[in-house]
């Protein structure tokens, strides 16, 4: 009988451990202000799978007097969420001149921030809405971007793979670089359906290669977009108009073309027009540093290579189209600087 107690307690132990220990592997919902007071102490609660949702209202961001880096520091696998029937609103009030961010990801991934406003109500300083550096599949989703930021997101480092971070639908108003991108691999970050309105620059790469896709850019001091250095960026669908000096800048280095449609989709190109100084201009010198840019709109039947063409670099525009990107333009006679067509100049140098 004995023996028989100690094998029926013996399977009992094991349930008994698993009854204990299975709420904690469930993810989590955190609320703030209700449950927990801040939106970092929630945070720094959080784990693997867990939630922290966030009630409208406005959340501020205490002064950067302990030169701190970031208010709220996001680790894998948690989702930053604003709930309620109105965006959340975090206001970064810091008067200090210090680098300062209001959400960081460093070395995280499955991260997601969705449903914030982020404003500062003061200018002045090098300060981040969102810093995101050496991460994997996170997202940016459905957030506002306002006045007085340095960066509205800045994306640094490396990144396990392409295709991330992703970051969608969201404005930018007001910022001195709307999405700073200095990331690798290729095709990293992706940034589409986002709207930027009146910023510095609107997207600005330093040695990386993002997917811009379906954005909407308008009235930048600078550029709508800047590629510099190591910058293939990919452009597909995006309206780039009225930006104060240029549409798209390229000054990228030889071997590391700037794409604006890919060859996957050949007919949903851009349309770039009525920018003050150039639409586009590409600073590349020789033909390794041609731009591509086929079946864009450039405002016209047929467009003023000069403005399409500034600089003492090469683009290939032909074909172009009309502004719903149906009709093809082909009538207009090529520039004697242009190449005839991309394939040749590929060719040459591969």
């Amino acid at each position: 009988m004995r023996m028989l107690h100690n094998i029926a307690v013996a399977a009992l132990v094991p349930a008994v451990i698993v009854s204990l220990h299975t709420p904690d592997c469930f993810p989590r919902t955190w609320h703030v202000p209700s449950e927990v007071v801040t939106i970092p102490a929630a945070v720094d609660s959080a784990s693997w799978g867990d939630t922290v949702s966030v009630a409208a209202g406005t959340y501020v961001c205490p002064d950067n007097v302990d030169y701190s880096f970031e208010w709220i520091d996001l680790p894998s696998g948690v989702s930053l969420i604003g709930a309620g029937a109105e965006l959340t609103v975090v206001i970064d009030s810091c008067i200090t001149l210090w680098p300062h961010s209001v959400v960081a990801m460093y070395d995280a991934s499955d991260c997601l921030v969705k449903g914030f406003s982020f404003v500062r109500p003061i200018t002045g300083g090098h300060f981040y809405g969102v810093l995101v550096e050496n991460t994997s599949n996170t997202f940016i989703d459905s957030c506002k971007f306002g006045d007085h930021f340095f960066y509205g997101i800045s994306v640094e480092g490396d990144a396990t793979h392409s295709d991330t971070p992703h970051i969608r639908w969201s404005t930018f108003t007001n910022c001195g670089v709307a999405i700073h991108s200095a990331v690798q691999p290729f095709r990293c970050p992706v940034i589409r359906f986002n709207t930027f309105d009146n910023c510095g620059w609107g997207i600005y790469c330093v040695n990386s290669g993002p997917y811009i896709a379906d954005n909407y850019i308008a009235n930048s001091f600078y550029s709508g977009i800047y590629c510099v250095g190591r910058s293939p960026a990919w452009l597909d669908r995006n309206v780039i108009v009225n930006n104060g000096e240029y549409g798209l800048r390229v000054e990228t280095e030889a071997f590391y073309e700037p794409y604006l449609t890919t060859e996957w989709l050949p007919r949903n190109g851009n349309s770039i027009y009525g920018n003050a100084v150039c639409d586009l201009y590409n600073g590349v010198e020789d033909q390794r540093g041609v731009v591509e840019a086929c079946y864009t709109y450039w405002g016209s039947d047929c467009p003023d290579t000069l403005k399409v063409i500034q600089g003492p670099g090469r683009v290939n525009y032909r074909p172009w189209c009309d502004s719903l990107h149906i009709e093809t333009y082909i009538e207009c006679p090529p520039d004697p600087t242009s190449p005839s067509t991309w394939g040749s100049i590929k060719a040459m140098f591969r």
